[in-house]
């Protein structure tokens, strides 16, 4: 081999590398983006049990406080139903 036949080599190694490292990045902000996406939904089911949970025993409509709060995190509620214990026992 002579220095004719390797030149622009390492511009192809070069080239090989960035793509690499472009491929890996979007590997890696398809991956946070999904894991946050999940945070996002976890934390607005939680918020929408304790919004229907705080009104039950109260006068207000659970179904709608949890609906309310679905609603400010941009999500939606399916169903709602709530079934409590005929004996009125908290579990305490």
């Amino acid at each position: 081999m002579n220095a004719k036949e390797d030149r622009g080599s390492a511009t192809v190694l070069v080239l090989g590398f960035a793509a690499m490292v472009v491929g890996l990045g979007l590997v890696g902000t398809a991956r946070t983006t999904a894991i946050l996406a999940r945070h996002r939904v976890e934390r607005a089911a939680d918020l929408t049990a304790l919004a229907a949970a705080e009104q039950i025993g109260r006068t207000g409509d659970p179904c709608l406080a949890a609906t309310r709060i679905a609603t400010a995190n941009h999500v939606s509620v399916d169903r709602c139903a709530v079934t409590l214990d005929a004996s009125g026992r908290t579990g305490m």
